[in-house]
Formats: structure tokens, sequence, C-alpha cells
């Protein structure tokens, strides 16, 4: 431990900052067990209370369990984003210039804001929550928007003629596939309920290796609707509108960083 406290280059010999995962002279790589030893070190010094950042998956980052990255969230606020702040990730396209921030209330909780991002800041549902029309969550890699029910334009021409089309049945919402640049992929209007999965729902995506077989469901009852996980695998994520509470062990997608929250005993 006290090596990962003053590693030193074996190339070059010059002292390598912790939580450094190069050397900033020669370029050479800090040992794995190096890294490791730092990350242990480093979380034993957060605050009770205070909270870590761990990357689960993103751009650019790598497939081996063992390199690791970790942002400690020792300060007041750590702003996140591709160039701005204390978190960056710039290989991310998906993720704004200045993105979110990452704070503490004064009552220590630790929340999430969203900084005004292009794609927004996503949190993993842990119970069924609910949800307004425009609001947008994911499943597997699909994203998708609640909408409010279609108006009513079954009105005949001038002429008195009506336009010749399929039966329509009553709707209370629909749900949209949102593709990239905002475009309209599948849409499905629904009275009572849209179950999502991979196979034998009402919206279905065989080939998104990620979508379980029954991943989530929109429900409407009068107004209100509600979105549930029903047992995915991989989750399903709600775009917070503004700002969200943290607890240990949520998820949070910003662009195509997944992070997960370590909240210090």
């Amino acid at each position: 431990m006290e090596q990962a406290r003053s590693y030193v280059c074996k190339n070059c010999y010059t002292p390598v900052p912790q939580g450094h995962k190069f050397c900033g002279r020669c370029g050479t790589s800090v040992p794995r067990e190096i890294m490791a030893a730092q990350t242990m070190l480093l979380s034993k010094m957060l605050e009770p209370g205070k909270a870590k950042l761990v990357v689960i998956k993103g751009e650019g980052v790598s497939s081996d369990p063992n390199d690791e990255t970790v942002y400690l969230l020792g300060g007041r606020q750590h702003v996140t984003g591709r160039t701005q702040g204390q978190i960056v990730f710039e290989k991310d396209a998906w993720v704004s210039p200045r993105h979110a921030n990452f704070y503490y209330r004064e009552d220590g909780k630790l929340i999430v804001k969203d900084e005004g991002s292009v794609n927004g800041v996503y949190v993993r549902l842990r119970q069924p929550v609910e949800v307004q029309p425009g609001d947008m969550f994911l499943a597997g890699e699909q994203a998708f928007r609640l909408e409010a029910a279609p108006r009513e334009t079954d009105q005949a021409e001038v002429d008195g003629t009506y336009f010749y089309s399929s039966p329509k049945r009553p709707a209370s919402f629909r749900v949209a596939q949102v593709l990239r640049g905002g475009l309209t992929g599948m849409l499905i209007n629904a009275r009572d309920a849209v179950s999502i999965g991979r196979d034998g729902c009402d919206m279905n995506f065989p080939n998104d290796a990620f979508m379980s077989g029954r991943h989530c469901k929109l429900e409407a009852a009068g107004s209100r609707f509600t979105l549930t996980d029903t047992g995915s695998k991989n989750g399903t994520y709600v775009r917070i509108r503004n700002e969200r509470e943290l607890s240990h062990g949520d998820y949070v997608f910003i662009g195509h960083e997944l992070l997960r929250v370590d909240i210090s005993a």
C-alpha cells in the first residue's frame, strides 16, 4: 500500500501522481496491481457518507475488469462533461460539453443535476415510477418517449368524403421509439398498457442483445402513467427532469457512460 502512495516509474524513475494510468514523462503504463492498490487507498480516504463513481462501461473504457476507473466525489460539487468540469469524458460524443453536476446538499445527500444537456441524465429504476407525457426512458439499447394520445383526425374532407383506412382502437397514450437524430421509429398506441422486450411483447426487439425477453412495461390509470421494470437483466432507465437524489448502488447513464454510485458507510 505504501508503494501505491509513492509509485515511481520503472522506466524513467519519474514520480507518478495517484490515479494516473501512465507516466507523464515517458508514457509507460502504471502496473495494474499499483492502480488497484491506489483505488483501495483512495476509497478508504473518503469521508463517511461521501461517494465515488465507478465506470461500468463507456466510450474508450477498457473491457479488462482489472482496469477499473473510479472518480471520487470528495468535494462539494463535481461537474461532468465532454470538455468542462472535474469529470471529463472527452471521447464520448453523446456527452455535452457541460452535461451534469454531482453535488451534496446541506443534509449530505448526493444529488445529480442535468446541466441542460442534449441527451439527458438517466437513472436506473429500483421500483415502479410515475412518468408523464414527454418523459424518455431506456431499455436495452433502445430509447423511448411516452406521448399523449394522438388527436382525432378522422374528419370528413370538404366534399364530405372520409379517408378510407383501417379501424382505429381507442388510445389513452402512445410509446415512440426514438432514433438517432430525434427521428421516430416504432410507434404504438395503447389504451391500458404497453410491454417492451425481445419477444412476446407489444414492442419487440429480437436483435437487441441487451434487451430481456420481457423487459419493462408502461401502464395507464386514468391520467397517470407508471413505468415498471419487469425483472430485466440490464435494467430500465428513466431520464430525470431536473435533478435527482442518489443512493448507494444507483446506476446512472450520462451519454454512453454507465456509472455506479458507491457511498461510503
